[in-house]
Formats: C-alpha cells, sequence, structure tokens
C-alpha cells in the first residue's frame, strides 16, 4: 500500500523544470511527505494498524526533512548575500565577462542586482551574471599597465 501510495503522489506531482538541481529533484517536498503520511493512514490495514515507533520513525523523518530544508534556505540565503557584496565591490570598476548569450562584455559595472535568484551586474548597459565576470581590469590611469601582474605593482 505505500509503495502506491508513493507512486499516486509522485504521479500527481507536476514535471521539475530542466533547470533544477539534483536535489531538487530527487526529493519529495514537505507537502508530499504529508500527503503520503496521511494516505497512509487512512488507507492502513484496520487489522494491523500502523506501529507506534514506526508512525514515530515517520514523524522524525518529517522533522529532519523541516529542519534540512529551513537550513537549506538559510544558506541559499547566506550565499546570496556573500554574492550581492562580492558584486557590490564590483560598483564602478572595469570588468570583462560573458552576458546570458555568451557574448564579451567590457566595462564599468553600473549597478548590482537580483534577478531570478542570481546576483547580476549591469556592464555596459548589459546584464552579467556574478558567475561569468571573467577578469576584473585596473580602472584607466591607476598607474597599472595591460598585462601586469598586480603583484608585481606592489613591489615599489
Amino acid at each position: 500500500m505505500e509503495l502506491q501510495a508513493l507512486t499516486a503522489a509522485l504521479a500527481a506531482t507536476p514535471k521539475t523544470a530542466k533547470k533544477a538541481d539534483a536535489t531538487e529533484r530527487s526529493q519529495i517536498s514537505r507537502q508530499q511527505f504529508l500527503d503520503l503520511l496521511v494516505a497512509e493512514l487512512v488507507n492502513q490495514d484496520p487489522m494491523e494498524p500502523l506501529k507506534n515507533d514506526e508512525f514515530m520513525n515517520q514523524l522524525v523523518q518529517l522533522q529532519s526533512l523541516e529542519s534540512t530544508s529551513a537550513l537549506t534556505d538559510g544558506i541559499r540565503s547566506l550565499v546570496l548575500q556573500n554574492q550581492m557584496a562580492s558584486g557590490s565591490a564590483l560598483l564602478g570598476k572595469q570588468v570583462r565577462g560573458l552576458d546570458d548569450a555568451g557574448d564579451s562584455v567590457t566595462g564599468q559595472v553600473q549597478r548590482v542586482l537580483i534577478a531570478d535568484g542570481q546576483v547580476r551586474l549591469l556592464v555596459a548597459g548589459r546584464p552579467v551574471a556574478l558567475g561569468r565576470v571573467q577578469e576584473i581590469l585596473p580602472m584607466e590611469g591607476a598607474g597599472v599597465e595591460a598585462g601586469t601582474p598586480v603583484a608585481a605593482t606592489n613591489r615599489r
């Protein structure tokens, strides 16, 4: 009976988008877990009811799922804040990177924004994901020649 309930619940869920990561695709949601637990309780054999220890194990699993989900949400928020801080440190700096179409963009970082859950820099009027920045260039007139390693300029 449990396998049938699980199969029905998973079949009733919408298809996962292609860009969803592996953990999202491999785990059932909290609501799906609760639906399965309720379905199991409703459909259990009255002659062989669910034992207390089995029921407690399932409740512990639910609590673990809730805790893991809250921890994951907290980590995602922390990562986004860290990326936002990194992006804001680039405001006014010259960078080279790739836009969403894969075209190279070079220019001064004008703004930092969050779009689609991702930190993006506005460079020369085009959005560039923070993770697609390939190079941070010295500002013109900063006394650093193109191609000169930054460490070499600090040895004066």
